[in-house]
């Protein structure tokens, strides 16, 4: 935008535009404002997609992964080429995400959870930025992680956590109903267009109920979680650092909670759990965990 003669984010310059051309917003049909924020959201999506493919090729352009003796070499880039080596025993977590489209395909990407970071635009090591998950599984094995199996157990959070977030939205909604009323004098048909808000957050909660699970299984930790960019995150137990419970108002009315926990680079969060069942998982994790004798550190302090 800094290329324009004008600003583009000035709402009233391109009113003004629009007045010189003999547009009054206000003449404008609803079936007209619809179709024109639908063409606008089109063009964003093809934008953002378009966007997408040509960073993708410029940063993951040659991608190679070598397995050797002191770790995995990953080396990429058709602009700016990078070779960096990633020591096996720093790995701490594997994250495995994908998309819609993506998984309708069969691709999934790999990523590494370590202390160093990435880049200022990832956190993560990316190690397999497009691969099916019969090639990804090997790579995990490397750092001695395994996929969940039937141990996992793997369960769904509590709906209500998602509905407290609509609780929450929804007063807000209103007020900004009401507001809309008295200052710009409008009707309530068209100040409840608000309502879209809530019901768009509703549904996406009930999206994300549906595709969320959490489990352990003695050894490992699992986390799947979102529709449309679905990511999967397996944590040693052995690589925890901290363990949190934590509870926001809501959630304390409502007995639920959220189990955080803390790995050198990252962290792993378990949510819409029953207050009993986060301490249950909790106390299970600290137990494989070696005990650490504080009288000898005493003694030695």
């Amino acid at each position: 935008d800094f290329l324009l003669p004008f600003d583009l984010w000035d709402l009233r310059h391109w009113i003004g535009m629009a007045e010189e051309r003999g547009v009054v917003l206000e003449t404008i049909s609803w079936n007209a404002r619809i179709a024109g924020a639908l063409f606008a959201l089109a063009a964003l999506i093809l934008i953002g997609v378009a966007s997408g493919v040509i960073r993708t090729f410029l940063t993951d352009y040659g991608f190679r992964l070598d397995r050797t003796a002191k770790g995995f070499r990953r080396q990429r880039g058709l602009l700016t080429r990078t070779d960096i080596v990633m020591p096996v025993s720093r790995v701490q977590a594997a994250v495995i995400s994908t998309g819609l489209v993506r998984k309708w395909r069969g691709w999934h990407a790999l990523q590494f959870v370590s202390l160093a970071q990435e880049s200022k635009q990832e956190s993560h090591h990316m190690v397999a930025p497009l691969a099916r998950l019969d090639e990804i599984w090997p790579i995990i094995a490397e750092t001695g992680i395994t996929p969940p199996g039937d141990a996992a157990a793997m369960q769904s959070g509590r709906f209500r956590w998602w509905l407290n977030g609509f609780a929450v939205v929804l007063p807000i909604v209103f007020a900004a109903m009401a507001a809309v009323m008295i200052l710009a004098d409008t009707s309530l048909a068209r100040a409840s267009l608000f309502l879209l808000i809530p019901m768009a957050m509703l549904l996406i909660g009930a999206f994300e109920w549906r595709l969320y699970r959490h489990g352990e299984d003695g050894s490992q930790l699992y986390q799947r979680r979102g529709w449309w960019r679905q990511k999967l995150t397996i944590l040693p137990q052995l690589r925890v650092q901290s363990v949190e419970i934590a509870q926001g108002p809501l959630a304390r009315a409502s007995g639920l909670a959220a189990l955080r926990f803390g790995v050198a680079g990252g962290k792993l969060e378990m949510i819409a759990m029953p207050l009993s069942t986060a301490r249950e998982i909790r106390d299970r994790v600290l137990a494989v965990a070696a005990p650490v004798d504080f009288s000898e550190i005493n003694q030695r302090g």
